[in-house]
């Protein structure tokens, strides 16, 4: 059976009956070497290994391990599995306590390296194992344990720093101590304190449940037992030593924070006890410091505003001047640069113990700076510079000085065994921490525009502008005159504020209304023309008529005057009445109007007759009527038979009566011999003919509203033939002129005509009547 062991660099197995032999070899040779010393100078029977027996052990230990290597030879590697390596020459040797009740630091301090015992432990394990079983021969073994001297050893001081390290490489150690409790056991072997799990049965055994001594260390301890020979382990905080009890001694195990461990020998674990050691107690102050500036900056602003226009005038109507104008203003902020002021450096100090020991401390801070060192007064949290382990102060401090300085921050402190400086922190500046008017808020106000905000940030100003037009129509006649407008632009932040104003001047014109031009009525061509109404054309003022026309006679208007926009009225006639600023009103009566009724009336005819066997020529006799002129076409003399046309045509002021009206006709005309009808009553008259209305006059045609015409057909009387007498010529009287003779004549033939028309005419209306 073989039973696998670790050292630096290695891995191999050795057979159980060369461990075992080794083992015995070693603690014959303690013992008997320990019982010579103890004898000479006490008189007692020592219980420990000797120093003179251990000192031998240690060099037959080396020689039986250079043995051991060679035996083994690559055979006993398996052939699936490389060589190890061999360990570093550095490494330093497997430790033994010498005075298992002393702590190992004190030991190694007393001894010489080359003399400890862990040197001599397993070389003196393999020594005796030779005899038990032969190994092959290891012609290519290294022989690195042979190359170390003596002067490559460690001093005592990394011995003691080391004591885990070199623990947890020794692959195994065998030492004699009492048995007892864990920490008995422990500082038997030279640790503090320790804890033993009370069994070697397999299993998994996890701290502090199960058999373990003491049970209330404040660790995280498992164990898994996989056989009578091995265990694995896990351990927080790392252990400085495992101590597994088999048989009448202890083998001392590499301890760590886990792993797998083993032991050597044919006799089983009775129990496993893990050591462990107080850290040791050292002085440790740890400084650190930061380092702050901090400082203010002033910005600086400028504002101006001002109009394009400052003063307009304004008109109702562009035919007297502008009717609007636009005004632009401008508002321009400036950025003037700032000012640094206001320079502070502070600082926090850490003074932390991190060592094991308390300590009391002075300190010193100074500031270098290009001004000159600054020694600022620190105040610490708590007050006071005794620290105990793991406490630290806190100490502040803050120093104005003038400017942006450059420099550094020294501090260090001192106790009484060193002094411990922090790292020089180095005087920087960045952003201020505090900025007035960085930001700078614009506010416009303006009697026109309202409110307008814009933010400028530094260092970019910028300009502002906004424009209004002005309208007369905005204002009107109620607002004449001038008005101001102001407008003013304020830096918040700096409080800085600057006005622009503008006058606008709304100029209004006056007007008064005008009397309206009346056309009364008039009766002409045979009807009325109705009366007119014409309004006045005056600049600013709109007329209106109620009731509108067409207007009769005698009819009362009113006329109303409204103002245009842009008007006021100026001096009123007192004809018209003032209602309001806008309206005006006044009344205008037409004159009482009308046409004369009339209707033509019919001539007088005669026919004429045969008066004593000659006829008379017919006549005709036209009759007067108001506001009727009669002609005649053709005119005199006639001839029976003949037709004639009497025309009547109305005088103005005259219009055909409306045949609604009762006129009665005159009586009928008999001179010439022919009665003529008398006319009945318009209204009752039937009509005649067709087209006439009714009562119209018998016998006349309505052509226009101005003329009547009536036809006149003479008639023509049929007369014997008669003898015209001769006559006998008279006594011839003197001739006057060639022609006397036949304007005689003529005159008689006339006459004669004229008789017998007259005859004819009276007989005609005869037989009519």
């Amino acid at each position: 059976m073989r039973h696998a062991f670790s050292r630096p660099g290695t891995a191999r197995r050795r057979p159980a009956g060369v461990l075992l032999g080794g083992a015995m070899a070693a603690i014959l040779a303690m013992t008997a070497g320990a019982s010579a010393v103890w004898a000479e100078t006490t008189g007692e029977e020592p219980a420990v290994v000797a120093e003179e027996s251990t000192a031998t052990t240690t060099e037959s230990t080396e020689s039986t391990e250079e043995q051991a290597q060679e035996e083994a030879g690559p055979e006993s590697v398996p052939a699936d599995e490389p060589p190890a390596p061999e360990p570093p020459a550095e490494e330093p040797e497997p430790i033994v306590e010498e005075e298992p009740a002393a702590p190992p630091e004190e030991n190694t301090e007393e001894q010489p390296a080359e003399d400890t015992p862990g040197e001599a432990s397993e070389p003196a394990v393999e020594e005796a194992a030779e005899s038990d079983e032969p190994a092959e021969p290891e012609n290519d073994a290294p022989q690195a344990q042979e190359s170390r001297s003596s002067d490559e050893q460690p001093d005592a001081e990394e011995e003691d720093e080391s004591t885990l390290a070199a623990a947890q490489i020794a692959p195994l150690q065998v030492i004699d101590i009492p048995t007892g409790n864990a920490n008995v056991e422990c500082q038997a072997a030279g640790f503090d304190f320790g804890v033993k799990l009370d069994t070697g049965a397999e299993g998994d055994y996890t701290y502090p449940s199960g058999p373990w001594e003491p049970n209330d260390l404040d660790l995280i301890l498992s164990v898994s037992i996989t056989g009578d020979f091995a265990f694995t382990f896990s351990s927080d905080p790392a252990a400085a030593g495992i101590l597994v009890k088999a048989g009448p001694g202890f083998q001392i195990l590499a301890g760590g924070s886990g792993g797998e461990r083993a032991i050597e020998g044919q006799m089983g674990i009775s129990h496993i006890t893990f050591c462990y050691n107080q850290p040791k107690l050292e002085e440790d102050v740890t400084v650190t410091q930061e380092v702050t500036t901090s400082y203010d900056r002033a910005h600086h602003w400028t504002l101006d505003k001002w109009a394009d226009v400052t003063e307009l005038t304004l008109y109702p109507h562009e035919e007297h001047g502008p009717t609007s104008g636009t005004v632009m203003w401008t508002i321009d902020v400036g950025y003037d640069g700032y000012t640094d002021l206001n320079h502070e450096i502070a600082g926090t100090i850490w003074i932390e113990n991190t060592g094991d020991t308390s300590v009391t401390l002075e300190g010193t801070h100074v500031l270098e700076t290009s001004e000159g060192d600054y020694t600022p007064s620190i105040t610490c949290v708590p007050p006071g510079m005794e620290l105990d382990p793991g406490e630290m102060f806190t100490c502040t401090y803050s120093q104005e000085v003038g400017g942006a300085v450059t420099g550094q921050s020294v501090v260090s402190v001192t106790s009484a065994e060193a002094t411990y400086p922090a790292d020089p922190a180095p005087i920087t500046w960045g952003d201020p921490d505090n900025e007035f008017g960085a930001t700078m808020d614009l506010e416009d106000i303006s009697d026109v525009n309202g409110t307008l905000n814009e933010t400028f940030t530094a260092p970019e100003g910028g300009m502002v502008t906004y424009d209004w037009t002005f309208n007369w129509s905005d204002f009107g006649t109620n607002e004449c005159g001038e008005h101001t407008f102001d407008n003013t632009a304020t830096l918040l932040q700096a409080k800085t504020s600057v006005t622009e104003s503008v006058v606008v001047e709304i100029v209004c014109l006056e007007t008064a209304p005008q009397t309206p031009a009346l056309a009364q009525a008039i009766c002409t061509d045979g009807h009325l023309v109705p009366p007119a109404l014409t309004l006045a054309d005056t600049p600013g003022i709109t007329y209106t008529a109620d009731p509108e026309g067409p207007y009769m006679s005698g009819q009362t208007v009113e006329v109303t005057a409204s103002l245009a926009e842009g008007y006021v009225w100026g001096d009123v006639d007192d004809m018209w009445t003032v209602v309001d600023d806008l309206t005006a009103v006044t009344e205008v009566t037409f004159k009482e109007v009308a046409c004369i009724p009339t209707l033509p009336e019919p001539p007088s005819i005669d026919d004429g007759d045969c008066l004593d066997g000659a006829g008379a020529p017919p006549t005709l006799s036209l009759v007067e009527t108001a506001g009727v002129t009669y002609t005649v076409d053709p005119s005199s003399p006639y001839e029976p038979g003949q037709t004639v046309t009497v025309t009547a045509t109305l005088a103005d002021g005259y219009e055909w009566a409306d045949p609604g009206e009762s006129m009665m006709a005159p009586t009928a005309a008999t001179s010439g011999g022919r009665a003529l009808p008398a006319r009945a009553p318009i209204g009752h008259a039937p009509m005649d003919h067709e087209g006439m209305p009714a009562g119209w006059p018998e016998g006349w045609t309505l052509v226009s509203s101005t003329e009547a015409t009536y036809e006149v057909t003479f008639a023509d009387p049929e007369c014997p033939q008669t003898q015209v007498p001769q006559v006998t010529a008279g006594p011839q009287l003197p001739s006057t002129g060639a022609g006397s003779l036949d304007l005689a004549a003529l005159a008689l033939v006339t006459l004669t005509g004229g008789l017998l028309l007259a005859v004819i005419s009276r007989r005609r209306w005869a037989r009519q009547g």
